[in-house]
């Protein structure tokens, strides 16, 4: 399984509005636009409009008017709704939709379908082994979203910096760009020509970087799908890729035990970073980009400066480093591994404050040893740590007791809403978990363990 998450502002609880059998919004929400204007307008400037949910399902279709603006447009929604309080945006396509924009400098016209969006809210986007991606909220651990009809086996997924798209990375050597909100093909890149390990979006939403086993990575252009660069000269396959904040360097780890650093746009040769005994699996920077951590398969964490310059050598784990990420504030580090613990180190100390074991489900899913830990990333706030373990579960905790605040696991037969338990009820700490005897029988998807790639990303707000 891969996660890709913390992406927000999904309109997940104004539904208590249903649309009218004629399908247009009832009389109280469409008085919510100006009678006045309505009527001095003429009639061939009205149409129709379909405001769902994320995931699809219908809120209302209203009849608007061309010179209506999309701030008035939200009040409308949020009046049909009864939650004139809510934070509400609108998104058409991979936009997010300016209040001060009338509907059709906004591009809308008749039978256009338009997401409301709610804000702020947290999702993670997971991939599993059977080819299915789903968008799960992180606060209601509800699934939002399942996108399906991929052609290969998905090994890397990540949010656009949009927040609006996901990417997609392929056992084939392909990638997809994938409209969060309807869960349609946006664009496709024929990447490489051996299985990706890995992918990233860059921070200014223009790059797309992807880390494949053909041993090189390549810098997309994410609007021309066009290959903007390829970086070669790993002497092993590329098992993980991150961008800088300035979104102008590119770090690639590879199975060669090094860590290379990239001028996306430059031509000078590359940095290489030695001292790893192992594949290099997990690269990340820092948020204020001085710092770059690297966790390889042999056991061993590196921070380094912005430079290359090694600042800090964590003692070896014991066990192969899958994932790795740094704390909003830049001062933690987690790193998680395949003994199924996550471990949160003082940057300034080197020392861990804190281990979260990964959880499972039921006891039957124990057999094998503990769950290993494939993916993880902080919550924007750093309060909350997101795990993804190889039980096929998705667990987020506290960062200040470790203690399990949410769970959910993806499951053939069960119906996508989590079951709140009696406070008397043990559920090993989780708030919400999935109530479904077929997980006892082992039916539940598991994390892939196939590739090396950073299959997990967490990110929140969608940038305006």
């Amino acid at each position: 399984m891969a996660i890709s998450g913390w992406k927000g502002r999904y309109l997940s609880s104004v539904n208590v509005y249903q649309p009218s059998s004629t399908g247009h919004v009832s009389p109280g929400a469409e008085g919510a636009m100006d009678d006045k204007a309505k009527l001095k307008a003429p009639q061939s400037e009205y149409f129709s409009l379909l405001i769902t949910r994320m995931n699809g399902i219908p809120l209302a279709k209203m009849k608007v008017h061309s010179l209506q603006t999309v701030g008035e447009l939200v009040m409308a929604i949020k009046t049909a709704a009864r939650a004139e309080d809510l934070n509400l945006m609108l998104a058409f396509q991979t936009q997010v939709l300016d209040d001060s924009l009338t509907l059709e400098d906004a591009g809308l016209s008749d039978g256009c379908t338009v997401a409301a969006i709610r804000y702020p809210e947290l999702f993670l986007a997971a991939t599993y082994d059977d080819g299915i991606t789903k968008i799960w909220s992180a606060e209601t651990g509800n699934c939002e979203r399942t996108i399906e009809g991929v052609s290969s086996v998905v090994t890397g997924v990540a949010f656009a910096a949009s927040g609006l798209s996901l990417v997609l990375g392929m056992m084939d050597g392909h990638v997809q760009l994938r409209s969060v909100t309807s869960g349609e093909i946006m664009r496709n890149f024929r990447a490489h020509h051996a299985p990706i390990a890995a992918v990233a979006c860059s921070a200014n939403g223009k790059l797309l970087a992807t880390g494949a086993l053909d041993r090189t990575a390549i810098a997309w252009d994410f609007e021309t799908a066009q290959a903007v660069r390829v970086f070669s000269g790993h002497s092993g396959s590329v098992a993980s890729v991150a961008f800088a904040t300035d979104s102008r360097t590119l770090a690639t780890g590879s199975e060669d035990c090094t860590v290379r650093l990239w001028k996306v746009l430059e031509k000078r040769p590359e940095q290489i970073l030695k001292g790893h005994a192992g594949c290099v699996k997990a690269v990340s920077f820092s948020q204020h980009g001085k710092g770059l951590a690297s966790g390889s398969s042999a056991g061993e964490v590196m921070v380094l400066s912005a430079l290359g310059r090694l600042e800090l050598n964590l003692a070896p784990c014991g066990c192969a480093i899958c994932a790795i990420g740094y704390s909003p504030d830049g001062m933690s580090l987690a790193v998680g591994g395949t003994d199924g613990q996550c471990r949160i180190y003082s940057i300034g100390t080197g020392v861990c404050i804190l281990t979260i074991q990964a959880l499972t489900f039921t006891p039957c899913q124990c057999n094998s040893g503990p769950a290993g830990i494939r993916s993880l990333a902080f919550s924007p706030a750093g309060t909350l740590l997101a795990t993804g373990s190889e039980s096929g579960g998705l667990f987020v905790f506290g960062t200040a007791d470790g203690d399990c605040k949410l769970a959910m696991q993806a499951s053939a037969s069960v119906s996508e809403r989590p079951e709140r338990h009696d406070e008397d009820e043990p559920q090993q700490g989780c708030l919400f978990t999935w109530a479904d005897a077929t997980t006892a029988k082992g039916s539940s998807r598991k994390i892939r363990v196939a590739t090396a790639g950073r299959r997990f990303a967490l990110v929140r707000s969608v940038s305006l």
